[in-house]
């Protein structure tokens, strides 16, 4: 299975210069664990998931915009991990486990954002993900742990 039948398409984005207040509203409104930064072109920059949002608003002096939050999260512009839409269900997987990322930006042939890949989505439509075992086909130990009570 590919990517992009299981990505999210159409993700929620910022670019650097918006402003702080406006990553508060999306949060506030839409259920999303993660906004992307993209620049002009819509190649994405970095992503702000949910857990940075405590250090977001507990610096001090609070950012004013995106740049300047990247900046207070130690976010490197080149650091971001993305997945194209044509790689695999399992080369994703591998990422998000090798990287420890719930959230995976899906890029296209030019590099532009097209999609993400949450780990909640994931869960949330194949739970068998995380009970099989790809190699044998049966149920891992977390399987086992889960349900022995």
């Amino acid at each position: 299975m590919k990517v992009k039948e299981l990505m999210t398409s159409c993700p929620v984005t910022l670019n650097l210069y918006s402003k702080i207040q406006d990553l508060l509203k999306i949060y506030l409104k839409h259920s999303i664990g993660s906004v992307v930064v993209v620049d002009e072109d819509k190649k994405p920059i970095q992503i702000i998931t949910l857990r940075d949002l405590p250090k977001i608003f507990y610096s001090q002096p609070s950012p004013e915009n995106i740049s300047e939050t990247l900046k207070k999260l130690n976010k490197d512009k080149n650091s971001l991990i993305t997945i194209s839409s044509e790689n695999s269900f399992n080369e994703a997987l591998y990422l998000m486990k090798q990287f420890n990322i719930s959230h995976l930006p899906v890029v296209d042939t030019n590099k532009k954002l097209s999609g993400i890949l949450s780990l909640k989505d994931i869960i949330k439509n194949f739970p068998e993900v995380i009970w099989i075992d790809p190699l044998t086909g049966i149920h891992n130990r977390a399987y086992l742990d889960f349900f022995k009570n």
